[in-house]
């Protein structure tokens, strides 16, 4: 009798435990929208860009706070400008639109614009925005770690990978976003990844 109510009570304990956790890991695994986690996680090798005020943007510009890259180019007629609109909606989604991570758009083409007319682009959609740029030696060295392609195709249109890549605090890829974006689930994704 007392081994039934101790196989009962234990049974009745595993039972509370369980949906007491469970609805934790459930929405764990739930809340990642568009978002691949990348394990294992190692760090940036060196490059050496340059942002659009002249100054050095290397891997350790990438350290100390979460980023999101963004490998696009001035002129694209679809893919940049859309990504770029979603991102400057996703920093609204956030209280006084001070989002969790800094972007930085990575421009692919390999002819490199004015960094005035970069710069002023960029900011069209946030001030706060980074731009880059780099020769195709340097700018290889980040974008073949990565799994960037930049293929030029007829009449200067450049087919290119249109993920966003989360790069953590320790300089290393952590998610892989993949398109299509929703500033509302983004915003979302990304507060799960910069908390986890």
């Amino acid at each position: 009798m007392r081994f039934l109510a101790f196989t009962l009570a234990l049974a009745l304990t595993f039972i509370v435990l369980f949906k007491t956790i469970s609805p934790t890991f459930k929405t764990r695994q739930a809340t990642l929208n568009n978002a691949t986690i990348i394990k294992p996680k190692t760090a940036l090798k060196p490059f050496k860009l340059l942002d659009t005020k002249n100054h050095s943007f290397t891997e350790k510009n990438l350290r100390g706070f979460w980023t999101v890259l963004f490998f696009g180019y001035m002129g694209c007629p679809g893919v940049c400008p859309a990504t770029l609109n979603i991102m400057q909606q996703t920093f609204q989604e956030f209280a006084d639109g001070k989002a969790p991570v800094k972007f930085v758009f990575v421009n692919i083409n390999q002819e490199i614009p004015k960094l005035a007319d970069l710069s002023s682009y960029i900011k069209d959609y946030n001030e706060n925005f980074i731009a880059v740029v780099g020769n195709n030696e340097e700018l290889a060295k980040l974008t073949n770690q990565l799994g960037i392609f930049a293929n030029k195709e007829a009449e200067g249109i450049i087919n290119h990978t249109s993920s966003l890549m989360l790069i953590n605090p320790n300089g290393q890829l952590t998610a892989v976003i993949s398109p299509p974006f929703n500033s509302k689930e983004l915003a979302s994704d990304l507060k799960v990844l910069t908390k986890s």
